[in-house]
Parts: structure tokens; sequence; C-alpha cells
């Protein structure tokens, strides 16, 4: 599972490259336009989270001494909030309106990459059906995600288990973020439930994918430009050369 984890950094430099030599600009661009409108409305959405969050957890200290301590831990408790809120949002609601997007880029990677012709095509009734798959998954993972999040951000009150719990928070992320990337590539060959145990078996390749996806969407504006685009392409490519 790790060498596979690893494995993905390569395939997300060998990405890049790839969508010059694919000719595949027109889906970064068309997905930058879209990334960009959902990351501002989800950026501007998760603020009034963390000033919610800060300003309820410092309503249930009304003492003088020690209210300086208690307003920082309150405030670094709400900024982790906020950034895993934002994530977590903007995740979700791009794997629903890129899904038919990132479902032809990842089928023309495909044909490609392997020089089979999956003759597919463009059609509305096509595009609806990724989408309501997009759904479909959202809410199946949607669910997971947050019941295994709020378990680990619970134990972090813990002193000693807090370092643990962030780092267990982010694989839970980064394996659903990694599932929804690699599925573009699998909804052409299995149901969702196959994608599902497909990607038990293959956890390394999800938490890599996903980790890299993450890690590039905390980079302004240039993240969600590049992020979904290189993500879709590298799980693609993985997909393939491990057999999925």
């Amino acid at each position: 599972m790790i060498s596979q984890a690893l494995r993905s950094i390569r395939y997300y430099l060998k990405a890049f490259p790839l969508i010059s030599e694919l000719r595949l600009w027109k889906y970064v661009l068309f997905s930058a336009i879209i990334s960009l409108l959902v990351a501002s409305g989800a950026f501007y959405s998760s603020s009034f989270v963390g000033e919610f969050v800060s300003d309820f957890l410092g309503s249930f200290y009304r003492w003088e001494t020690g209210s300086g301590i208690f307003g920082t831990i309150t405030k670094w408790l709400s900024t982790i909030l906020t950034a895993f809120a934002f994530l977590f949002i903007l995740r979700y609601i791009l794997l629903i309106v890129l899904a038919p997007l990132m479902s032809f880029l990842s089928e023309e990677v495909e044909e490609k990459y392997t020089g089979q012709s999956l003759n597919k095509g463009f059609s509305l009734a096509r595009s609806g059906k990724e989408m309501i798959r997009g759904v479909r998954m959202a809410l199946r993972n949607i669910t997971r995600e947050f019941f295994f999040s709020a378990i680990f951000f619970a134990l972090g009150f813990i002193p000693i288990l807090a370092p643990f719990s962030l780092a267990a928070i982010f694989l839970v992320q980064a394996y659903y973020a990694g599932f929804g990337n690699t599925d573009y590539y699998l909804e052409r060959h299995m149901g969702l439930r196959e994608s599902a145990q497909q990607m038990k078996r293959n956890k390394g390749l999800a938490i890599g994918n996903g980790s890299i996806y993450l890690g590039l969407l905390l980079i302004p504006v240039l993240g969600v430009v590049f992020g979904p685009v290189l993500a879709t392409i590298s799980a693609t490519v993985q997909a393939i050369e491990d057999g999925l």
C-alpha cells in the first residue's frame, strides 16, 4: 500500500507534460473557470464557519483567568475546522459539478494512452448519468468521511492523541478524495459498488492520489486551476498501469 501511495508522486509529475502531449488544455481552461467559481463560493462560506465555531467555543468560558489561553485554543481549533470544512465542501462540490468534464478527460486520456477507442462520445444523457453517479458517490462517501473524521476529531481532545488525530483525519480525507478522482476511470468499467470494493483493495492509490490533490487545493488559485485535471490524469494513468 505504501509503495502504491508513493508511486502517485511519479504519476502527478507525469500528468503535467501529458496535458501538452495529449493536447488537453481545453480541459484545464473549462475546469479552471468552473473550479474558481466554486472555490470562491466555498471559501466565502467556510469563513463564516470559522467565526461561528470560534464564537461558539468561546461562549463556554466565562472567566477572566485563563481567557487568553482559552481564546488561543479556540482560534486554533476553529482555524483547523475551517481548513477542513473548506476542503470538505470544495472537494465534494467539485466532484459533482466537474463529473461530466472529468469523465471526458479521463476517457480521452485512456484512449490516447492505451490506443483503444471507447466510442463513448458526448451526449446530454451521458452527462446527466455521470452527474447522477457523482451525486450518489458524494452522498455515499461524505457520510463515511464525516463519520470517521468526527471520531478522530473527538479523539484529538485527548492531548497524547492530538497529533495522531490530525494525521488520521488527513488520511481519511485523502482516501476519499483519491477515490473520487479514480472513479472517473472506474465508472466506465464497473458499477459504484464494484468501484468501492476496488478502492478498498487499492487504498495506496487512493491515499497517494488524494494526498497530493489536497495539497494542491491549498495552493491559492493555481491549486483549483490545475488540481482537478492533474488528479484525474494521474489517477487514470495509474489505474491503467495497476490493472484496475
